[in-house]
């Protein structure tokens, strides 16, 4: 239930329905409501079209997208403002956000802020209404874009989200391990999750402060494994991956099912894994999976 719940959180939802006011934008939108984003950011944060990176499926697909996702580098807005602490970054990002949209709002656990912004009606189907943009800061444009990647659709029937769930299996089962037990309940471990900070390994308890077993867990230590997307992709596959493995759902999954893949212990573990966090998160399951849930 934790790694769903961890699903959810941090590989799925990013920042979620967070402005109510919200509608998918259609896809022939989406160029002229970027622009206009760009066009009001870049003088606002003072950064360039280098600093940042457009995340998700907006504009590969021609279905609407729920929200524009913008990786922001988080160390151009520290440069370029002479801001000291990420707190700080939080800060100038709500107030100089606030002075172009209506709507903002700060997820700091999401590492996200959401704004309201107004659509771009060149299709004239989306008059007056408004999109959510969610800015994500990112300490590696790079990283977020590989972690957050969505292929064409002339390139797969599924979406980013099945990709990343496989991805988060597929990082988890290799570099698990138990490190202490009290009968035959595990009750501290280690193991390696996908995070925005990039491939992290947790050591993680479930005692509480009385000693006994309790319902939620606590990260006791956690370290960056990398952020590096080839590097990831090197520790998910072995030496001989490339970041092309993880365009899509499909790519990924032909390397798990082949005779060359490393974890081979581990494929029906990551695969029935994958099947119920998909599953859980309301997708629909793919006929590759439906024989593990």
């Amino acid at each position: 239930m934790r790694f769903y719940n961890y699903l959810k959180t941090h590989l799925l939802i990013e920042g979620g329905n967070a402005i109510s006011t919200s509608v998918r934008i259609n896809a022939q939108n989406v160029t002229a409501t970027l622009q206009s984003v760009y066009n009001a950011i870049f003088p606002a944060l003072r950064i360039t079209k280098n600093d940042i990176r457009l995340l998700g499926s907006a504009g590969k697909k021609p279905s609407p997208s729920g929200d524009l996702d913008i990786a922001v580098s988080t160390q151009a807005l520290i440069l370029n403002n002479n801001l000291e602490t990420f707190e700080d970054v939080y800060t100038f990002l709500e107030d100089k956000l606030k002075t172009i949209s209506n709507k903002v709002i700060v997820m700091k656990g999401l590492g996200t802020v959401s704004v309201e912004w107004p659509i771009a009606n060149t299709d004239n189907l989306q008059d007056k209404s408004f999109c959510q943009v969610d800015f994500m800061l990112a300490d590696s444009l790079d990283w977020m874009e590989f972690k957050n990647w969505s292929p064409k659709e002339t390139e797969s029937k599924y979406k980013g989200a099945h990709r990343n769930i496989l991805m988060s299996a597929l990082a988890k089962y290799p570099n698990y391990k138990e490190l202490r037990k009290e009968g035959d309940t595990a009750v501290e471990w280690e193991k390696v999750v996908i995070s925005i900070k990039g491939i992290v390994k947790n050591v993680e308890s479930n005692l509480g402060k009385s000693g006994k077993i309790v319902k939620n867990k606590t990260v006791l230590n956690s370290t960056i494994i990398t952020n590096d997307p080839q590097k990831a992709a090197e520790l998910m596959l072995g030496p001989k991956a490339k970041v092309a493995d993880f365009n899509s759902f499909e790519s990924l999954y032909k390397i798990i099912m082949s005779n060359d893949f490393i974890w081979k212990q581990y494929r029906d573990d990551m695969l029935k894994d994958t099947a119920h966090g998909i599953h859980s998160c309301g997708l629909p399951v793919p006929t590759e999976l439906e024989g593990y849930l």
